[in-house]
């Protein structure tokens, strides 16, 4: 397998997170205006959005292996990782102004990030990389205190937080998703063929260009989905 192929699978698994990310964006706007019940907390949608942030996170780090794989080009890392703190900066803005009660200070961009950092010290160290992830998760699910809600207790009047939020990305435990990519990377997990042919050349291209459909295609199904709200609204 080539290494444009090998790249291929990486931007199509990333698109296939962008295509079902949309699809969850598009079900909470159909909630949003009333045509569709939805719940964050619902095992359905809950599970879905594990699913995504789990394709999100393994390929970003096997993504971070592979651009650092020959040693770390500060310059182009550093580009990369300042577009994704706009982004970030971005979602929050713009949330803050269309849901002000529950606007995005710690959202999926804000995660990657961090991750992208932190990640980097063990990037050459796969098996630690592997046992912290697998122990986060274990730490996250069997202890109350290892999950860094009182660390948002403790913050969130400091910082002026919202009581809510339109979406979440917890540090703990996500970077374990990071850090069992980093694993995954050392093990050539880009070496898995991603089923050819159109579907995937689509979601490929999605993924080349994940950051931008990631920051506008909300806004374009949001304004889609309330143009035809006023529009229904004006026949009934």
């Amino acid at each position: 397998m080539t290494s444009n192929n090998r790249i291929l699978a990486l931007d199509s698994y990333r698109g296939l997170a962008i295509l079902l990310m949309m699809v969850f964006h598009f079900a909470y706007d159909l909630s949003y205006f009333g045509y569709i019940e939805f719940a964050f907390d619902d095992p359905f949608w809950a599970w879905f959005r594990y699913i995504i942030v789990t394709l999100f996170f393994t390929v970003s780090g096997v993504s971070l292996v592979l651009a650092t794989k020959d040693g770390i080009r500060w310059k182009k890392f550093l580009i990369r990782w300042a577009q994704v703190g706009l982004g970030a900066i971005a979602i929050t803005v713009s949330t803050y102004f269309m849901f002000p009660k529950a606007w995005v200070y710690f959202g999926v961009l804000h995660f990657i990030f961090v991750a992208m950092i932190t990640g980097l010290l063990f990037v050459k160290r796969p098996y630690l990389a592997l046992v912290l992830g697998l122990t986060i998760f274990v730490l996250f699910n069997a202890t109350d205190w290892f999950n860094l809600k009182w660390l948002y207790s403790y913050l969130k009047p400091i910082l002026g937080l919202p009581n809510a939020t339109q979406d979440i990305t917890r540090y703990i435990p996500w970077f374990g998703m990071i850090l069992v990519g980093i694993y995954l990377g050392h093990k050539q997990l880009q070496n898995i063929i991603f089923p050819q042919g159109k579907v995937a050349n689509a979601l490929a291209f999605m993924g080349k260009h994940s950051l931008l459909i990631y920051l506008v295609h909300q806004l374009i199904l949001f304004g889609l989905v309330w143009a035809f709200y006023l529009l229904h609204q004006q026949f009934v």
